[in-house]
């Protein structure tokens, strides 16, 4: 399937996105994808259109007002025969947002997030290995930001070198060994898994077209660096469902909601502006955000060094909690909603995800607090039943025994240090996708 009507399909089927029929170029249908509803009174004012003329491309551009947080966002649709790129500038400025990536091609670096929030400090990625280091030992976390670092690493090496992989099959066997060492780095996450698969297929498709090896290399890089703009652009869509999702269903004090959540899942965790915290971003800009309180989320500490880092930048009203005091905060205040992120979601709507989450939803089923699971489509596994065919990473003891190198723990203390738990089904309000929201049986329908 050509990119362009992959995409259009995934906007057109979120009810939070619209499509406006704009024209058709070189036998294209051209398309403005907005995630505003069709309801909103800005919309008019915030798309803006420019078709290219005389040319074998269209352009298609969005907009917001002045003093909105968004930097304009730029679909870029160029016609080559029947292959389509689209290139989906930042939705976020820098100044607003940490960026977990900084990526052109050729050239690419992670932010170490071991080092953060003392430092921010950028790591050059010049190889899949690299790449499967910073993975392993945690520089770089989160599921979907775990995809696209796998994903671009294997676009910046084949740029810059691997110049023997001369013929289709001796690039497909370099693929197959190079994702297959990526998907092995952090088993329990779905999505590099799910996304080095889909690759994989394309692979084989462009090679039974050209038996031109330089052609299959650019088109490769052309995938991977294309799913980095899609991941933005899905970041949008699940923050959106999620605040509504929220606003309908949570205690809200003064038509404001407060929200809990777990670990870190904002655009340290992505290549946008996150998955839960995405949804926390959402309601803040919305005005409907009354306080966020967030986890510790020990041993590695991802809510006390890195969400608060984000909530702090971009001044979100926001308190950080111990791991141990979530069900006092529940009965005590008037929590609207606890929102977390996913790592691997099985076809029944277990999820696995940062171990504490499902404490969380036992907690939030008790006080009767809506618990949801926001994440890309591309966490939903479906190829498991159940939590119970999911690979739980175990981690080293040290990370429990000791905080930035200080020992805490006697020594020879016994330690067991899973890195995920699994959440049942039936603890789950609702899973939000790009997609949309559904309830963990409505998943397998959407399957």
């Amino acid at each position: 399937m050509e990119i362009f009507p992959r995409i259009l399909m995934k906007f057109s089927a979120n009810p939070h996105c619209c499509t406006d029929y704009l024209g058709r170029k070189n036998n294209i249908t051209i398309c403005a994808i907005s995630s505003l509803p069709k309801s909103s009174p800005k919309r008019n004012k915030w798309i803006q259109t420019v078709l290219g003329r005389g040319r074998s491309e269209g352009q298609i551009f969005w907009s917001r007002q002045a003093n909105s947080r968004f930097e304009p966002l730029r679909l870029e649709i160029k016609v080559f025969g029947s292959h389509i790129i689209i290139d989906l500038l930042n939705i976020m400025s820098a100044a607003d947002v940490l960026q977990s990536i900084q990526y052109t091609r050729g050239s690419f670096k992670v932010l170490d997030q071991l080092k953060v929030p003392h430092e921010l400090v950028y790591r050059d990625i010049e190889s899949v290995k690299d790449a499967v280091d910073a993975i392993k030992t945690m520089q770089v976390r989160g599921a979907p930001l775990i995809a696209m670092v796998g994903c671009l690493s294997v676009a910046v090496e084949l740029h810059n070198g691997q110049k023997d992989l001369t013929d289709n099959q001796l690039l497909m066997k370099y693929l197959d060994d190079r994702i297959n060492s990526l998907i092995l780095a952090r088993p329990t996450a779905v999505n590099m898994r799910k996304e080095g698969q889909k690759l994989l297929e394309q692979v084989k498709e462009w090679s039974a077209e050209s038996n031109d090896s330089s052609v299959l290399r650019s088109r490769v890089i052309e995938y991977c660096e294309t799913l980095l703009k899609l991941d933005l652009a899905d970041n949008i869509a699940i923050g959106n469902v999620g605040a509504e999702a929220i606003l309908n269903t949570g205690k809200l004090t003064d038509g404001r909601a407060t929200v809990l959540t777990h670990c870190n899942t904002g655009s340290l965790a992505t290549s946008g502006v996150g998955t839960a915290l995405g949804v926390i971003r959402a309601l803040h800009q919305q005005q409907k955000l009354e306080h966020v309180f967030f986890t510790e989320t020990r041993p590695y500490n991802q809510g006390a060094r890195l969400t608060s880092f984000e909530l702090l930048h971009e001044k979100i009203p926001s308190t950080l909690i111990c791991d141990s005091a979530a069900s006092w905060l529940m009965r005590t205040k008037n929590v609207s909603a606890v929102v977390v992120g996913a790592d691997r979601v099985t076809r029944n709507g277990d999820t696995a995800n940062k171990v504490g989450t499902y404490q969380l939803a036992v907690t939030a089923k008790h006080h009767n607090v809506p618990f949801y699971i926001a994440a890309p489509f591309s966490s939903i596994d479906p190829s498991i039943e159940s939590g119970d065919g999911i690979v739980i990473e175990q981690r080293s003891s040290d990370e429990v025994t000791s905080i930035g190198g200080i020992r805490i723990a006697p020594i020879g203390v016994s330690v067991w240090n899973p890195a995920f738990d699994v959440t049942p089904a039936e603890l789950i309000t609702g899973i939000v996708t790009e997609k949309g929201i559904f309830t963990p049986d409505e998943l397998r329908t959407k399957l």
